[in-house]
C-alpha cells in the first residue's frame, strides 16, 4: 500500500507539470499522458486504490485492504495527499499509529 500510493503520488506530480491539474479517479488507469497509467490494484491485489478528490491544487488518495489483507483491521487504510501527508485508519475508521513506518 505505501509504495503504489508513493508511486501514485509521484505520477501524480508528473500529470500536474502537464495537465495544471490533477488526475481524478477517472485518470488512474488511462495511460499517459492522458492520465496515470496505474492499476487500481496492487501489484499482489491486496489493496484498492482510488483518487478521492483531486483538482488543480490538491488531491487525496487511498489504498483500502482487499482480498486476504482485509484481516488487517489495524492498518485497514493508507492515505496520502498531495502536500505529502500521510495517515492510516483502521478498519472502524479510526486513525492507526504506525502503519506508515
Amino acid at each position: 500500500a505505501k509504495s503504489a500510493l508513493l508511486g501514485l503520488a509521484a505520477a501524480q506530480e508528473r500529470f500536474h507539470l502537464h495537465h495544471d491539474r490533477y488526475a481524478s479517479d477517472a485518470d488512474l488507469a488511462v495511460a499517459p499522458p492522458g492520465g496515470l497509467g496505474l492499476s487500481a490494484a496492487t501489484r499482489n491485489g491486496r489493496y484498492r486504490l482510488a483518487i478521492g478528490a483531486a483538482d488543480t491544487r490538491s488531491f487525496t488518495a487511498t489504498a483500502v485492504a482487499s482480498g486476504d489483507q482485509s484481516a488487517d483491521v489495524r492498518c485497514a487504510t493508507f492515505t496520502i495527499d498531495a502536500f505529502g501527508t500521510r495517515s492510516a485508519t483502521d478498519v472502524a475508521g479510526i486513525a492507526a499509529e504506525g502503519c506508515w513506518e
